[in-house]
């Protein structure tokens, strides 16, 4: 086999040497979902294969072989079978390095896509000695619609834990019948808007000119707006004043 480029070309590959019937589950469910996980992709990773129990796992150098086909629905994503998105995240929930906060992202990338995802896991959650099931207990509490990507989770994430009331995610700003823009998180009664600003922001000009009068805007209309960046929140003292910064505003 020649070395693949990504996930889901090794995915087809070695879909076709595969016995069937059998789904690709775990992180590699989550890689052909187009979800995030906690880890970049590189050629050595293994591929998760499932098969039925009576089938056996599988055993190849490629492979994490599993078993328990069987209970999970399955999907075809990309032209290849997959586990179903609840049991896809009751099942990296089991996975050692895929931590609660990761698993809260992925929960609330695919409540985007599924209205009944919330009841299946909550159900999934509630199987007796289950793999997993601890973790996502832990993190459907969490979990929300609206949520963009695994940093605008971890950053909800990171305001809860920091005591703050919950924002509203990805909300549209309309002032006298005027758009002003969309904005990451608002809190709405308070007039405070935090809105992720990447670097691209500051080296790009145009860019910059349209941050420029996009706060201009904000401001006009009475709001606080508060840029901020990853480093905010994966720093601890700058995560530490933004968390204080921002409880001053909320009042």
């Amino acid at each position: 086999m020649m070395k693949p480029q990504d996930c889901v070309s090794f995915a087809r590959g070695m879909a076709l040497v595969l016995p069937e019937p059998y789904a690709f589950s775990h992180t590699t469910a989550v890689r052909l979902w187009n979800a995030p996980t906690p880890r970049i992709w590189t050629p050595r990773e293994q591929l998760d294969v499932m098969r039925p129990d009576a089938s056996g796992a599988l055993t190849r150098k490629e492979l994490v072989g599993h078993t328990g086909l069987d209970l999970r629905e399955t999907d075809i994503v990309r032209g290849l079978p997959v586990t179903g998105m609840a049991w896809t995240v009751l099942d990296v929930a089991g996975v050692g390095y895929w931590s609660r906060n990761d698993v809260i992202a992925l929960g609330d990338a695919f409540l985007n896509r599924s209205e009944t995802l919330l009841d299946q896991m909550v159900a999934l959650s509630l199987l007796p000695r289950r793999r997993g099931v601890r973790k996502l207990r832990e993190a459907i509490p969490f979990m929300r619609v609206g949520s963009r990507s695994a940093m605008e989770s971890l950053t909800r994430i990171k305001f809860a834990e920091g005591g703050l009331a919950e924002p509203e995610l990805n909300q549209d700003i309309v002032e006298l019948d005027e758009w002003l823009g969309e904005v990451d998180f608002l809190w709405r009664k308070a007039r405070v808007i935090v809105d992720f600003e990447g670097d691209y922001h500051r080296t790009d000009k145009r860019q910059w000119r349209i941050d420029t009068t996009r706060r201009r805007l904000f401001r006009r209309y009475d709001y606080d707006y508060i840029p901020i960046t990853a480093g905010d929140i994966n720093d601890d003292a700058l995560l530490s004043e933004l968390i204080e910064q921002l409880r001053r505003a909320l009042g």
